[in-house]
């Protein structure tokens, strides 16, 4: 936050004064500490008014020292060792270096999940970004859902590292959105999309742990997002019931509820959801526009006729060449599952031509390393289309 030159020069009237030094240079802040944990520093400095009083909270990744004029406060030493340690990730993830961030903020994490203030969203932001620009995406479920939550309860940032899109291909492009949407309280760069491996199982553990009592739609994306992950690997769940409220009442549920159902074991209800899909508002975002194409996709390649299957190929398709910047990501999973698509129909050159376009325009992409994970689909079958 801005340490304000104002409030400061009123916190000089106050003595003695426990005073905070920020990082990066500015004016100190004075005051009394009234509080000092994981969230930050909260100071009482005098206001403007007469016998008015001004509560500032203080995150630690921008607090440099502490110097305590009234009570001891023993927790100060652990404390002050957590603001450096949030420094350096912070510092980390300004010049892009992804990879020495996370670890940090990985073990800052947990103590953080449930919390609501702007160094728990320091770190729920940071860790969410480290997991996108690897391709995590299963992984950056929980702390994107966190970074969601604190964004709908207000809480914001002037961190400048929170401003960097993340992106997977080695340079940065143009065309890239916001990583919350606050219209549809989603975030852009995390369809329910996901590479086989442990960490779709940890996603699902944490999913059932995390709770979010006081946003009751976090709960129902959270549910949905769940949902997602059982029947991706295999497990049967019941539609979801687009007309109850807690779906048709907000964007984000009914667009993951429409998306859930178009890949269900159920042909009726994939056939149902495609419509859906296909009739959503023409005005909708472009990102939104990439998720059901691509959901789409996998949705009519779970069908046995070729036509059908061929309308799955071509809506994967405009994922790559509509998204391929913005979204490489989910661009890069409808390559290689349109790569295997043409690998079961026995055209092995178009699989490779398509596999090879993906490692030289996004090297870093983890489908290369790690299979999709896709609901089953049939046979080829005697090529019938389905109604």
């Amino acid at each position: 936050m801005m340490f304000l030159p104002l409030l400061a020069l009123a916190g000089m009237l106050l003595a003695p004064a426990d005073i905070v030094v920020p990082r990066g240079g500015g004016d100190v802040v004075q005051g009394e500490i009234t509080r000092l944990d994981e969230d930050g520093i909260l100071l009482r400095i005098p206001g403007e008014a007469e016998d008015d009083v001004v509560e500032v909270m203080l995150s630690w990744d921008r607090v440099a020292d502490v110097r305590i004029a009234g009570p001891v406060q023993p927790r100060l030493p652990e404390l002050m060792k957590t603001a450096e340690t949030l420094w350096r990730a912070r510092s980390r993830l300004d010049r892009g270096d992804m990879a020495n961030a996370e670890p940090i903020l990985e073990l800052q994490f947990p103590g953080m999940v449930g919390r609501t203030s702007e160094t728990a969203l320091v770190v729920s932001d940071g860790l969410l970004r480290c997991r996108l620009d690897r391709g995590a995406n299963a992984e950056a479920l929980l702390p994107g859902l966190e970074m969601a939550r604190l964004r709908r309860a207000g809480i914001t940032t002037s961190s400048d590292a929170l401003r960097v899109p993340p992106v997977l291909p080695p340079v940065e492009v143009e065309g890239v959105v916001p990583v919350w949407d606050p219209e549809f309280n989603l975030l852009p760069y995390l369809p329910p999309v996901w590479l086989d491996g442990p960490g779709v199982a940890n996603a699902r553990v944490e999913l059932k742990e995390w709770s979010s009592e006081s946003d009751p739609l976090m709960s129902t994306i959270a549910g949905l997002y769940q949902a997602g992950l059982d029947q991706d690997l295999g497990n049967e769940i019941t539609p979801v019931d687009l007309e109850s409220d807690a779906i048709s009442d907000e964007k984000g549920t009914m667009l993951l509820g429409q998306m859930i159902n178009a890949v269900h074991a159920d042909p009726e209800v994939r056939k149902d959801a495609r419509r859906r899909l296909q009739q959503r508002p023409a005005n909708d975002p472009q990102w939104v526009e990439a998720w059901i194409r691509y959901q789409l996709g996998r949705s009519y390649l779970m069908e046995e006729g070729t036509g059908q299957r061929r309308k799955g190929q071509l809506n994967l398709a405009h994922v790559v060449a509509r998204s391929s910047q913005a979204q490489p990501y989910l661009a890069g999973v409808a390559m290689e599952i349109m790569a295997a698509e043409f690998e079961s129909t026995g055209d092995l050159e178009a699989a490779e031509r398509l596999r090879g376009d993906l490692a030289r325009s996004t090297p870093r992409h983890p489908v290369l390393r790690t299979p999709a994970l896709n609901p089953s689909r049939p046979s080829l079958g005697d090529g019938k289309e389905n109604p």
